[in-house]
């Protein structure tokens, strides 16, 4: 429909965003003590907008970041302090454990047509919110050096809210559903 005409057209601050939160990345790397762990998806991992990042890491003489195709995303998860990502149900997940969920807004992402498509626009508020690479890097240092997790509010049902907007629900009602679905097959 015309109304998202702008999906394909070229956002041109595309490339400089994704530079911005990969170099965002290396930066709290190298500044901080903080042990990172980037989960790229494997079908995606030898598209070129990800392939920089991975050879920037690779390059990198620290041994506090790693890329990690395999590791159960729920153990890295509840292994992990803080979550940054952006059009991912894994940031939803972690949102249910109950953790620190950063989203990486930069390059004035929220004034562009392409911030309509952010899945969670309109729950902004249970994330931790940036703009500036600098604000992420300088929150994550203090972070690191306080050793205590700077809260962005419980929101519980906002959060049952938004999940079950796009799992369904949160109740375990699986084998419910697969009874249903073999009892209508078999009759």
């Amino acid at each position: 429909p015309e109304k998202y005409n702008y999906v394909f057209n070229f956002w041109k601050e595309k490339n400089n965003f994704i530079k911005d939160i990969n170099k965002c990345i290396l930066n709290i790397a190298k500044q901080t003590n903080t042990l990172i762990t980037i989960r790229p998806k494997l079908y995606e991992a030898n598209k070129k907008i990800h392939s920089n990042i991975i050879n920037e890491v690779k390059n990198y003489k620290g041994n506090n970041i790693t890329i990690d195709y395999f590791t159960n995303t729920h153990d890295l998860i509840l292994n992990s302090d803080i979550i940054i990502g952006m059009q991912s149900t894994t940031i939803l997940e972690s949102l249910i454990a109950n953790k620190l969920v950063i989203l990486p807004l930069f390059r004035n992402f929220k004034n562009s047509a392409h911030f309509n498509d952010l899945m969670f626009k309109e729950y902004l508020h249970l994330f931790k919110v940036f703009e500036e690479p600098e604000k992420l890097i300088n929150y994550i240092a203090n972070f690191t050096n306080s050793k205590s997790i700077m809260k962005t509010g419980n929101h519980l049902d906002d959060k049952i809210e938004l999940w079950n907007k796009y799992f369904f629900t949160n109740k375990s009602i699986a084998n419910k559903l697969y009874e249903n679905n073999f009892n209508k097959i078999l009759n």
